[in-house]
């Protein structure tokens, strides 16, 4: 199963969709010395997570919540204000990305062409928009973030043996504590290969 598989709906609060892309950007940049910007209050420049890619090139992220019960989006206005702010972001970016929880839309995505047309060409960052959507996808790619998300999604252990070999093999050589194995597991109806007491006993 992957998270894309399923409709998992996005944090409900800034803070832990902040902390999400910082695991996420961390991952998918393969870079440990990620890092979220400064705290609440300072002056961030537009980016709200940093790292570098493939230990060269500086990535800016910008994370943008959105009320899910009004379907809120992103507009064009608020994308070219964060675009101008990351300008400032020190040293000068490669990418910049606005991450939101809001879902894809078509008109943002080809405002974000369009602007990052004109940056690359003035020897600037790309730039690119991260809905919900996007960002479930990624999440198939990130098994560690996927895990820290979504724990639900990892199937428990599979035992290789039943319970009651698995404690027959592992108790002490002692024939009253087998009796006393036995008599339980006759007790709750479960069936054991009594062959394997002692353990390291041999078959004839």
């Amino acid at each position: 199963m992957q998270p894309s598989d399923f409709q998992i709906p996005p944090p409900v609060d800034w803070q832990r969709f902040e902390t999400l892309c910082w695991r996420l950007w961390r991952e998918l940049l393969r870079d440990p010395n990620t890092q979220m910007n400064g705290r609440r209050g300072q002056a961030q420049h537009g980016v709200d997570v940093f790292g570098q890619r493939d230990g060269a090139s500086w990535v800016g992220v910008q994370c943008k919540g959105k009320d899910n019960f009004s379907a809120s989006k992103v507009t064009e206005t608020e994308l070219e204000a964060e675009t101008r702010k990351a300008l400032t972001f020190q040293p000068a970016l490669a990418e910049f990305i606005l991450a939101t929880t809001a879902p894809r839309d078509s008109v943002i995505q080809s405002r974000a062409r369009g602007l990052s047309l004109q940056s690359t060409g003035d020897g600037r960052f790309s730039i690119a928009v991260f809905s919900w959507d996007d960002i479930r996808n990624e999440l198939d790619s990130c098994p560690e973030t996927a895990q820290w998300y979504c724990p639900w999604l990892t199937p428990p252990p599979v035992m290789e043996r039943s319970v009651p070999d698995f404690l027959i093999s592992h108790a002490p050589a002692d024939a009253e504590v087998a009796d006393w194995l036995a008599s339980i597991l006759e007790k709750h109806d479960l069936s054991v290969d009594v062959s394997l007491w002692p353990p390291g006993a041999s078959e004839n």
